[in-house]
């Protein structure tokens, strides 16, 4: 077996090499999966290896992350409307409720006053002869 020497440049043995990072953290909420996806980037490297990245992370991931952050809007929406629809349903619930012990109090107060007339009607009756007699 034949030993060849093979001749790499300075210059390609110290280039930097291809690197895909985060270039910033982006804050969460509405559209933070795309906002996550473009924070991605690729630095140094060839440019090819650049057009590859940007076609496998702009075309293929963002309508997957588009669809995971209208999904997350979707949920937020129908948990807020759930919300609102509790709250209104509590609110009608203690309205009913209040006015069920409006009632109850007015017939206890009536039903109260008829049982003392009844049972102290004697004394009632004795009070009003000692005034006038």
């Amino acid at each position: 077996m034949e030993y060849t020497e093979t001749y790499i440049s300075e210059s390609e043995i110290h280039r930097p090499k291809f690197h895909i990072g985060q270039s910033y953290k982006p804050d969460f909420g509405a559209w933070f999966s795309l906002r996550w996806l473009y924070s991605i980037t690729a630095t140094d490297g060839k440019v090819w290896q650049h057009v590859v990245f940007y076609l496998l992370f702009t075309l293929l991931l963002s309508p997957l992350a588009l669809t995971l952050d209208l999904m997350g809007i979707l949920i937020y929406g129908l948990f807020l409307l759930a919300k609102k629809f509790l709250e209104g349903l509590i609110a009608a619930v203690f309205a009913v409720c209040q006015k069920a012990i409006g009632i109850a109090a007015m017939i206890a107060a009536a039903v109260g006053t008829i049982l003392i007339i009844y049972f102290k009607w004697d004394v009632i009756t004795d009070f009003i002869k000692g005034l006038f007699g």
